[in-house]
């Protein structure tokens, strides 16, 4: 996809996508594949509750990971992905998020575990992270009250 219809379409499109409760998009630079995003990722495939897509640019990783993992891996190149990244009630990301764009966040959660909070080590991370991850993938009641 030429960059400037990209950089166009991923502004617009969530303007006309509404999010849907039930798909999770996960990101790190969307070239990579690790750290915070790739363990939660994982974790939320073990789960089974949401459908799970990972956002990948690069296709050979992209093709290599399918393999690994499933049919779970998508990119920012094509417009029925980014209809998909649209879509999403929750992103997740270690950097910047999937699509520039200042529309339809309101009923969207995003979260950006970039890299961590000052409060290492400390009891706080250890809520914030128990509150990440069992409220997005034990209790459901997170997403039907955003």
């Amino acid at each position: 996809m030429n960059n400037i219809l990209k950089i166009i379409s991923g502004f617009f499109i969530p303007l006309l996508i509404r999010p849907k409760k039930n798909i999770i998009i996960f990101t790190f630079d969307r070239n990579s594949f690790k750290f915070n995003t790739k363990a939660l990722f994982e974790y939320a495939l073990d789960k089974q509750q949401y459908e799970i897509k990972y956002i990948i640019n690069n296709d050979l990783l992209r093709n290599s990971l399918k393999k690994e993992y499933g049919d779970h891996f998508i990119t920012t190149n094509s417009y029925s992905d980014l209809k998909i990244i649209s879509s999403a009630r929750c992103w997740i990301t270690d950097g910047g998020f999937p699509l520039k764009t200042p529309f339809n966040h309101k009923n969207r959660l995003l979260i950006n575990l970039w890299h961590g909070i000052p409060l290492k080590k400390s009891w706080f991370e250890r809520l914030l992270w128990f509150w990440m991850v069992e409220g997005l993938f034990n209790f459901k009641n997170v997403f039907t009250t955003l």
